[in-house]
């Protein structure tokens, strides 16, 4: 779409070019026709004042024509209106010589210089106008291309750190399981091991009651206080790596749905880069359609404007011919004069004719401005439609760097949600160190009573037994 915008005001330019340049060609031949016959009635009656008349009549064309021009902004339609005061700039130098080549201050030979200036200058502005509307819309186009690949390239990079992101939080994830696994062995290991440590304390506990008596009822009861207290704390150990665990649960579903919510934003953004490259495609076939048909215009302008010069060249030499035999005409009529007195009438009704066609021609020309100031005007509105739909495609663009920035945002939060995760379990360790009690200390010796109804072996002995609880300890007997 936008490159049909771009080479439309090519298109229309020159459909504006070729309208003017027919109607400048039918012009110039009603006003060649009229000064034909100005000239005959010339060399028949030796009518000056028409030649006077018409010769103010090209002035002040030329004139009003130069005034349009100056303040026309359109290159178009200056190259038009220079083409027509090329013309009657011809047919003002047509009446110079015939009123002798001076008038007024003006010299033919002058006129003639200027014709041919103005000749070379319409040429080299069309060339110029050509080639300035290709570049324009080649720029254009380019550019447009170029924006897409920029977006193209920085939806890919976006791409890239979607994946590389997604790649890390899952494998921050599988971390996050095996770590779930191995705290989930980790407190069956200590569910085991307190169930060895409590079945060992009831039969420690039995064998106490049964060969404790009345003297050592005080040991007895803080050592049965004491199991209580760590019986206690091992229930709240395993009650807190149960929470633990089931909040390492949740995050991992978390995760998961993390996960999952990347992978359909790394889906949907590898759909736009595949339907990116797909218009980039289709917009460089279009950029190559257009360059060819630029080029197949270009040689047919250069083949139209050689025809030109070529039929230009044997019109010239045909008005020489013509006048020749104009000149020899005017011999036979000057010889013949004296019979043409009787056509005076006659004459003076063929030039009110001529007056006639000459206002007829003039209306001609003002219809004709009257279309080129409806092109103008046309033109106007095309280029106010190709600027709203240049908005428009603005407008998509912004929207789609809006989508961008919102994923990116996203992106962040996840980032940071991440990192709270980590600092929890880092929490979750640190008061798990802080939160372990503290070794008991054995009982010292005590001097056994005299008579005691059970002696403690002299070969028994006492060992730390050492669990994974971080510095927590129970005294066993052997």
């Amino acid at each position: 779409m936008q490159l049909i915008g771009l080479l439309l005001p090519i298109v229309f330019a020159a459909d504006t070019l070729n309208l003017l340049q027919r109607e400048n060609e039918q012009l110039r031949n009603a006003n060649s026709i009229l000064h034909k016959q100005l000239v005959q009635l010339a060399q028949v009656s030796d009518s000056s004042d028409l030649i006077e008349a018409d010769f103010a009549y090209n002035k002040a064309k030329i004139q009003a024509i130069l005034d349009g021009y100056w303040a026309e902004s359109d290159e178009a339609v200056r190259l038009a209106l220079a083409e027509e005061i090329e013309n009657y700039l011809k047919s003002l130098v047509e009446d110079l010589n015939l009123m002798g080549g001076f008038s007024e201050g003006i010299q033919s030979a002058d006129l003639e210089d200027l014709i041919v200036a103005l000749s070379s200058y319409i040429e080299s502005t069309k060339e110029a106008l050509e080639h300035e509307e290709f570049n324009k819309a080649y720029s254009d186009l380019k550019l447009a291309l170029d924006r897409k690949e920029e977006t193209l390239r920085k939806l890919q990079l976006e791409n890239a750190k979607l994946t590389g992101k997604l790649d890390s939080v899952q494998a921050e994830l599988e971390q996050t399981s095996q770590q779930y696994e191995h705290d989930k062995i980790k407190l069956d290991d200590v569910k085991n091991e307190l169930d060895e440590v409590r079945k060992d304390q009831e039969a420690r506990l039995e064998t106490l009651k049964q060969t404790m008596k009345s003297e050592e009822q005080v040991s007895r009861t803080k050592e049965i206080n004491d199991f209580k207290i760590i019986q206690e704390s091992n229930d709240n150990l395993i009650a807190q790596l149960q929470d633990q665990s089931a909040e390492q649960s949740l995050k991992i579903e978390q995760l998961s749905v993390d996960k999952s919510n990347l992978i359909a934003k790394l889906r949907l953004l590898n759909n736009t880069i595949d339907r990116m490259e797909s218009e980039l495609q289709a917009r460089s076939a279009q950029l190559k359609a257009a360059e060819e048909k630029f080029e197949e215009f270009r040689k047919q302008v250069e083949y139209d404007t050689n025809d030109e010069i070529k039929s230009l060249r044997n019109s010239e030499q045909a008005l020489k011919k013509e006048a020749k035999d104009l000149q020899e005409k005017q011999i036979e009529l000057l010889e013949s004069i004296t019979n043409c007195t009787k056509e005076l009438d006659h004459l003076q009704l063929l030039k009110r004719q001529k007056d006639n066609k000459i206002k007829e021609l003039e209306l001609e020309l003002s219809e004709a401005e009257n279309r080129i100031e409806h092109a103008k005007t046309a033109r106007s509105q095309e280029i106010e439609g190709y600027k709203q739909d240049l908005e428009s495609s603005e407008e998509s663009l912004n929207d789609l760097q809006r989508q961008l920035d919102d994923a990116l945002t996203k992106i962040a939060a996840q980032n940071s949600q991440i990192r709270e995760l980590s600092d929890s379990l880092s929490e979750s360790e640190y008061k798990n160190k802080r939160n372990s009690p503290p070794p008991i200390e054995e009982p010292k010796e005590r001097k056994e009573p005299k008579e005691s109804f059970y002696e403690a072996p002299q070969d028994s002995t006492y060992y730390s037994y050492s669990s994974t609880l971080r510095g927590f300890s129970l005294p066993i007997i052997n």
